[in-house]
């Protein structure tokens, strides 16, 4: 799952696997939302993956929990099993090339996110003070 940031998107991805019938799930959502838009865009990107193998399910649990990030299904599980989730809620952040920084399994993890999230955009703005500045750009504009 590659997301080099160049559509002006996060360098940072968090993905999420849950279901809407998984009690810690329902608890975890609502919190990734808070961080998604406590850091904003240029932070993060949260992605929720879900499991339900019922698309009336998911539907019914996002009508009653909006949540302002992306939602796809992978009723099959295919998703998960390229990314070795065991249980769920699992939540992977991952790098610009696809790779795997931090692991979060279970529910009562996103302390532990935010703290991994916050010291790796810290990381980031450091390496990259400039935000429309990236290695190897010309100050972010467009040659000719």
């Amino acid at each position: 799952m590659r997301h080099d940031g160049s559509d002006g998107l996060a360098s940072l991805l968090l993905v999420d696997f849950w279901a809407s019938w998984c009690g810690p799930c329902r608890k975890t959502l609502p919190a990734l939302d808070r961080v998604s838009r406590q850091l904003g865009p240029e932070a993060i990107r949260v992605l929720g993956i879900s499991l339900d193998p019922e698309p009336e399910a998911l539907g019914r649990f996002l009508a009653g929990t909006p949540l302002g990030f992306q939602i796809l299904r992978d009723p099959a599980g295919v998703l998960a099993r390229d990314f070795k989730v065991e249980a769920i809620p699992t939540a992977l952040l991952l790098d610009p090339d696809g790779q795997e920084l931090a692991r979060f399994e279970g529910g009562g993890r996103i302390p532990a996110e935010e703290e991994a999230i916050a010291a790796l955009e810290s990381d980031r703005r450091r390496a990259f003070p400039d935000p429309g500045r990236r290695a190897g750009s010309a100050g972010g504009r467009k040659a000719g």
